[in-house]
Formats: C-alpha cells, structure tokens, sequence
C-alpha cells in the first residue's frame, strides 16, 4: 500500500528495536524535554508531521516565518522547534552530531540525532507566525517561555507507544488511518479539529454527517504524554 503524507513524501515511521534501543540508551547523554516537545517527537516519529524527519534547522524556520513553506517548497504554517537553554548545551556538553535521548518524566523517549545548534528572536517568531506580540495572545505566552537556543535533527523513538485505556481506542498512525480508508473506500477525507466540547448548534448541524461518516480519532491537542504507557523506562 502507497502511504503518501503532505507533500506528496511517503510517510515514515521511526520506532528503534526495543533490544538496540535498550543499548543505546546505557551510552547516551539525557536530555529532560517539556509535554509540548514530548508530544512533538511523537507527531515526528510516526509520521503527523510529514514529510519532517525531525525538528527544524533555521533555513527551515526562516522559511516557514517567511513564506508558510520548507526550503523544499512544502506548505507549512508554523516551524516545529525543539528549545533549549543554551547552559544546559554547555553543561552536557552537546555539539553538533551528537546523538542525544530525550526523557519525558524520567521515561526514555526518544533519541534525536543533532544537525545544527542555533539561535533565533522569538520576537520574529511571533510576528511572523502569530502576527503579533500581544502577551494577551496564548501563543505569545507560549513562545516567550522558550528557552534560548533550538536544536535541529532527526528524531526516532525507542519506544512503541501504548496508551492506557480509554484512550487507546483512539490512537491511530497516519499509516493506520491510510489503510482504513481504503478498506472502506473513502476517496475524499475532511478533518474537523475542536479544542471543546460541541455546542449544541454545532452538534445538530453535524451530527447527521457523523453518524455515517464521523471518525473519532485521538489528536494530540486532546492528550497529554502521561496517558501513554511506556513498556519499560530503560532508565537506571
């Protein structure tokens, strides 16, 4: 089965073998990342995130600010960035090349093999993905919180993910959902994303549609990294 993403790229899924994995974790300088970043290597790895392989360098973020498109050509509105504070580069000795695991809540979560170190004004950032600097603006809080300096690179887990019930029944990978919609012969697909619960207007226009066609998936806006369960933390 063709498993074509955004782009018209295939769609790759990067899950390490549990046993290399366990290896590679004993040797690897650890990194403690935020939920955002957290949640981000997972969209990476299996594939939301297409055609990405990782977190952006600064020819893509400059792109992306600039024209809302990778330096390939690709529409893409808002750079996906891994932050850091420069002091914390400094005191693990991190350099370009490095591999590095990234640690969620003391779990291993996933390895990132780092292509570049860099810096960029998040001030630039807020103007050009948000078109303000309004501290009202969530988005604009969010971004202030960063921290100084971004890491670019690939990233693959060392993990294959498992989410406690009741979530569970709604995790699907982009492959996952690709192949459904063959099964059942879908040739037009429309997303709709909501960050609450339907009002009832809202629930009466679309609950018609829903009831013959409404697929109810688990986004990441809608989890948080603590309701997977991860097989084995590999730390210790």
């Amino acid at each position: 089965m063709n498993f074509t993403g955004h782009g018209n790229k295939i769609i790759e899924e990067r899950i390490m073998d549990f046993d290399a994995a366990k290896e590679l974790v004993k040797k690897t300088k650890q990194i403690p990342i935020s939920s955002r970043v957290a949640r981000e290597c997972i969209d990476l790895a299996y594939g939301f995130f297409s055609p990405l392989k990782g977190f952006m360098g600064k020819a893509d973020v400059e792109s992306v600010c600039k024209r809302m498109a990778l330096t390939d050509g690709t529409l893409w509105p808002i750079p996906i960035i891994f932050d850091i504070d420069s002091e914390e580069i400094k005191r693990n000795g991190i350099k370009e090349k490095d591999t590095i695991l990234l640690t969620y809540h003391g779990n291993a979560l996933a390895i990132l093999e780092i292509e570049e170190i860099f810096k960029y004004d998040k001030i630039d950032l807020e103007k050009a993905v948000l078109g303000t600097t309004d501290l009202k603006h969530p988005g604009v809080k969010m971004y202030n919180t960063l921290k100084d300096t971004f890491i670019s690179g690939k990233v693959t887990l060392v993990n294959e993910l498992k989410f406690n019930p009741p979530f569970d029944k709604f995790w699907y990978t982009p492959k996952q959902l690709r192949k459904i919609f063959v099964e059942k012969g879908w040739k037009r697909i429309v997303a709709h994303q909501i960050f609450i619960w339907f009002p009832l207007s809202f629930g009466i226009c679309v609950m018609p549609a829903q009831k013959k066609l409404f697929f109810m998936l688990l986004s990441e806006a809608t989890w948080d990294v603590p309701t997977i369960c991860l097989e084995e933390t590999m730390l210790g």
